[in-house]
């Protein structure tokens, strides 16, 4: 009775199994079929209502999703990114759809492919987003007022401060800090939103700067964007050792700028991306006055710290250019070269002024003024035993050199007089600055003149 029992439940179970494995081999491709069918449905759905956003159509919008298409899905369209339609609606700067989108359940911090939301698409914008800069401001208010996450990271660890930062809109940068965002968030590259800022102040100096050089047009550097945003920053206390924008502000010559940046907390003696100091930035450019220069050693400037290499010193970037004027308030700031560093600067003078042009250079020519400046304060290059000797051979070699020997052999071998020597004792036991200590003495202007080597000016100071 057992065997028989047990027999019908493997018979039933036998037959049950054929049955159900008959019904899919028949139904299943029209399962498979529906189901594919279902997807694309729903993909070609979410790409309709893309292409509805990317049109700027609030009433196909609006049909989509009244139909039930999911307003979170995200698709590609055309060229862009995978995203999902309210990040799609913020790049394109719509604030009807993107408010829409939002009221009808979009999700704010749903990212992207590459982990951007919502709020970075509206910071970024797309190729058109200088004239779409109301609407999606617009939206990044309504956004943040609503609830953004306004501190949220894509995969790069970019903020939409960061963001809004890299494309120079100044009023999203102003909105994200009043909305009390972190400045200080480091990307996984480690660069920060003060670093960006400071950068793209460098390119514009570069571009937009020389732009307005070549014209009558007076350059205002606080007309552009990413100085105002630093400022901004700084005043909301970013992080002052993430990057430096006074180099840059220097190449402007604006006093009055590089006045306000050190009083908001930027070190004068701090390097830039390009391993250079505000004042050895002041003294590579010749279009920089000798206020700015004055102005910088005023307020705690190295004077001789002008890069990140030992050669970079401002003295030295002076004299390259021939900046008298430039070097002579570096040396009443204390401003020193060494022996070995005196010996290249006369021998760059010797190939660039004397040899190339022998027949023509004489003691009074503008192009030895710097170098005579340096030998009458006291520095001495070495002749013997360094390429200075091997050039004043090739000297030798010149018709010309019976002319030049009087007065060459007295700037590479100098014999200061009594009076010169005064001036150096004098002025070594002046403190610095040595020219505004000068100033405050009762002496006869010609002997105030002697001591800070006005003989040495150039022309127009004189």
């Amino acid at each position: 009775m057992k065997t028989s029992e047990n027999f019908g439940y493997v018979y039933w179970y036998c037959m049950f199994t054929f049955v159900l494995k008959r019904i899919y081999i028949k139904y299943a491709s029209v399962f498979r079929s529906r189901l594919i069918m279902s997807r694309e449905d729903i993909k070609s759905d979410i790409h309709d209502l893309l292409e509805a956003i990317w049109k700027d159509s609030l009433k196909d919008v609006k049909d989509f999703i009244s139909k039930g298409v999911d307003v979170n899905r995200a698709a590609i369209i055309e060229y862009e990114d995978f995203m999902p339609p309210l990040s799609l609606a913020c790049q394109r700067g719509n604030f009807e759809i993107a408010k829409f989108l939002f009221e009808n359940g979009a999700d704010l911090s749903i990212p992207g492919s590459d982990g951007k939301t919502a709020l970075h698409y509206v910071c970024e914008g797309d190729e058109h987003r200088e004239e779409k800069k109301g609407g999606t401001f617009k939206i990044l208010k309504y956004l943040v007022e609503h609830g953004a996450n306004i501190d949220i990271k894509d995969n790069m660890g970019c903020t939409p401060l960061f963001t809004a930062c890299e494309v120079d809109d100044i009023n999203m940068v102003r909105l994200l800090i009043q909305s009390k965002c972190d400045i200080n968030v480091n990307t996984v590259n480690g660069y920060s939103a003060m670093k960006v800022a400071c950068r793209n102040a460098k390119f514009w100096s570069y571009w937009h700067g020389r732009a307005l050089c070549n014209t009558a047009t007076k350059v205002d550097p606080n007309e552009f964007p990413p100085i105002q945003i630093t400022k901004m920053l700084l005043q909301a206390n970013a992080n002052m050792t993430d990057a430096t924008l006074l180099p840059t502000a220097v190449q402007f010559g604006d006093p009055n700028l590089v006045r306000e940046l050190i009083g908001l907390g930027m070190d004068v003696n701090m390097l830039d991306d390009n391993m250079c100091t505000p004042l050895g930035s002041a003294c590579t450019s010749v279009s920089v006055k000798c206020d700015v220069v004055k102005l910088l050693l005023s307020l705690g400037a190295d004077v001789n710290k002008g890069g990140g290499w030992k050669k970079q010193k401002p003295l030295i970037f002076a004299y390259v250019h021939n900046s008298v004027d430039k070097i002579r308030i570096l040396l009443s700031y204390g401003a020193k070269v060494t022996p070995e560093e005196m010996t290249e600067l006369v021998s760059l003078s010797f190939s660039k002024s004397i040899l190339e042009n022998p027949e023509v250079i004489g003691p009074n020519s503008k192009e030895l003024l710097s170098w005579q400046l340096l030998l009458a304060a006291g520095f001495k290059p070495i002749v013997n035993g360094t390429q200075l000797e091997e050039k004043v051979f090739q000297l030798q070699m010149c018709s010309s050199y019976d002319k030049i020997c009087p007065w060459i052999t007295s700037l590479l071998s100098p014999m200061l007089s009594l009076k010169e020597h005064c001036r150096l004792a004098i002025r070594n036991s002046i403190p610095t600055s040595i020219d505004s200590h000068l100033d405050d003495l009762f002496l006869p202007k010609h002997l105030r003149d002697f001591l800070s080597f006005q003989e040495y000016s150039s022309v127009e100071n004189r």
